[in-house]
């Protein structure tokens, strides 16, 4: 018999399950006490609850899961002392939660206090099924904001009718990237693509983009390289999805190394796409390694959601803005993207450590650069820094 055992938010709650055979319950508490020493001496206090791993003739795992973290007991102890555990089934081990002990509030519950009405059973479902550490840790801390967060989250992924919709064009939803995303893994014939559900201003955003892009002033224009591609969905029910490729890692988990052409190879990514974004008037605003991809050919530049035109109001992730960037890049411009890129290459190839230490002012940006990117590299870029908008 071996076991798994993952700590929840509350460190006087685990989740346990055993991966093979049968154990009674009582040998499965003496292994929970002897791997958290300091439950030996709340033992008399330790709870255990039988969630099923789902089926038909038993509730489904997170409805168990949602009683347990509610205060709801589910078989009597009694009962789990004479039952095995069976393949597949888990156990909830709380500890100090005696029979005096005041019950949870229900997610519901925590929904209605934070101002969420009628909550879909649906959705509910989706939360515990997408997001359970969240819900747990919700429910735990009785977090009604943090649970209206997580239904919000919960309600803009593809429901069944949705998956069915988007089947009928072609597109088949697997499920997500990983555990808690927001991100939804599907198929298109043999490409392998990413859905990701969009608010109402972002796709707008998204729309005067793809309009901007295909946009026949611009038509003479080339289509702009290393800018991930992506194409826009609107279910009956009114959700807005966006669908673009699956690509690789994010700058983030990549070294940039020295003594290779890296530097140059993401300098001449970024550098393409953003001159074809600037050629029509917009800017991406938050150029930074969370925002580039791993691709086929070199690097893409994604999350077009805070692209703006020349001009207008823009957010954009405040490490990465130089401390004495006039304006505090407030407002789009091209000027506002060049030296994001700098901020980005100064942590991935001169070893700035970017919301640590503290943000460099736009000549200490351009001093630790010059010394650590490859020359050729450096003169393209300082052009671009030196360009008055």
């Amino acid at each position: 018999m071996t076991f798994s055992l993952r700590l929840l938010a509350d460190p006087s709650w685990a989740e346990l399950s055993a991966a093979d055979g049968a154990e009674r319950v009582a040998a499965f508490a003496a292994r929970a006490c002897a791997l958290f020493p300091r439950w030996r001496a709340d033992a008399a206090a330790l709870e255990l609850f039988l969630v099923a791993a789902g089926g038909d003739a038993e509730p489904s795992r997170d409805a168990c899961a949602q009683a347990v973290a509610g205060g709801a007991r589910l078989p009597s102890r009694a009962t789990l002392a004479a039952a095995g555990v069976s393949p597949g089934a888990w156990l909830v081990a709380r500890v100090g939660g005696g029979a005096d002990a005041p019950p949870r509030e229900t997610f519901e519950a925590l929904l209605a206090r934070a101002g969420v009405a009628g909550a879909a059973p649906s959705v509910v479902r989706r939360a515990f099924q997408r997001y359970g550490a969240g819900v747990t840790a919700a429910l735990v801390g009785g977090n009604a904001d943090a649970a209206a967060d997580i239904y919000a989250a919960a309600a803009s992924l593809p429901s069944l009718e949705t998956a069915r919709e988007l089947r009928l064009a072609g597109l088949f939803v697997d499920g997500p990237l990983h555990e808690g995303s927001v991100l939804t893994r599907c198929f298109r014939d043999r490409e392998e693509l990413l859905l990701k559900p969009l608010g109402g201003g972002e796709f707008a955003r998204a729309t005067r983009l793809l309009a901007a892009l295909a946009d026949a002033a611009f038509a003479a224009l080339p289509p702009v390289p290393h800018l991930v591609p992506f194409e826009l969905h609107t279910s009956a029910a009114g959700k807005h999805f966006m669908l673009m490729p699956l690509l690789g890692a994010t700058l983030e988990a990549v070294p940039i190394r020295a003594g290779t052409d890296d530097a140059a190879v993401l300098w001449a990514c970024l550098r393409g796409a953003l001159r074809g974004l600037h050629a029509r008037g917009l800017a991406h605003m938050d150029v930074k390694p969370a925002n580039v991809c791993l691709a086929a050919r070199g690097f893409t530049l994604v999350d077009v959601g805070s692209v703006a035109p020349f001009g207008d109001p823009a957010a954009t992730t405040a490490p990465y803005v130089a401390r004495d960037f006039p304006g505090g890049m407030r407002r789009a411009s091209a000027r506002a993207d060049w030296w994001l890129v700098a901020m980005t290459l100064a942590e991935k190839a001169a070893g700035l450590d970017v919301g640590r230490a503290p943000v460099p002012t736009m000549a200490a940006l351009r001093a630790r650069l010059e010394g650590a990117l490859p020359a050729e590299v450096w003169g393209e870029l300082a052009v671009e820094l030196a360009e008055i908008d």
